[in-house]
């Protein structure tokens, strides 16, 4: 049986290369609406993530292959910091993400994150 073609249309791809997604969604407002009203997902604790995308992410019509990401793939490394620097201090402070820092238990919870304090 013939299944009927959707009307909808997209202007977002999505590609992945060995696990690695290379696409992403630029617009603080489209976010949104998946998270919140596709994926009924509480946005409380991705409102940084939308915030950020206010000030503007570079639109790249959902590609947006970077360098670094590309490094890594070629390369073969397991995470994409093994390729690129991040400003970081003598004693390893980030101070434009203010990490490392606390992190409230609900937001743990939240992500299925548990800390182990060996020492």
């Amino acid at each position: 049986m013939k299944q009927a073609r959707s009307k909808k249309k997209q202007d977002l791809f999505h590609i992945s290369v060995d696990t690695i997604l290379f696409t992403g969604i630029y617009d603080s407002y489209l976010q949104r609406f998946i998270l919140n009203d596709i994926l009924h997902l509480p946005i409380e604790h991705l409102e940084h993530l939308l915030k950020a995308l206010e000030y503007g992410a570079p639109p790249h019509g959902g590609i947006a292959l970077g360098l670094d990401r590309l490094l890594a793939l070629v390369l073969e490394t397991e995470h994409i910091r093994d390729v690129i620097p991040f400003p970081k201090t003598s004693i390893g402070k980030d101070l434009m993400a203010h990490a490392p820092s606390q992190v409230e238990q609900s937001e743990l919870d939240y992500y299925f994150l548990k800390i182990d304090k060996k020492n």
